[in-house]
């Protein structure tokens, strides 16, 4: 039960961008960016990756269940925010601001 429990906290968020993916392209969420709503999926599934990474690495440790989740969320949030924030300073360097 234990070791379910923990797959599932480490396999939820995949499995929830995947579905969020799927449900943009095909159409079925719309945010009214037309093909720019693709890019609503780059961060969700940058960030559920980065979850299942560092959440195994932390139960490897033997970190608790609640624990590794609040950790892996807090370095998944952290790593996809500097990834923006990096890809903003890149974008505002090479085109200008």
């Amino acid at each position: 039960m234990r070791v379910a429990a923990r797959l599932l906290a480490a396999l939820a968020p995949l499995m929830l961008a995947a579905l969020f993916g799927w449900a943009v392209l095909e159409g079925r969420l719309r945010f009214g960016g037309g093909d720019k709503d693709v890019l609503l999926i780059a961060p969700a599934l940058l960030w559920a990756l980065i979850h299942f990474f560092c959440y195994a690495v932390l139960w490897a440790q033997g970190f608790g269940l609640v624990r590794a989740a609040a950790l892996a969320g807090g370095v998944a949030t952290g790593f996809t925010a500097i990834a923006w924030v990096a890809l903003f300073v890149f974008a505002w360097l090479v085109r200008g601001w």
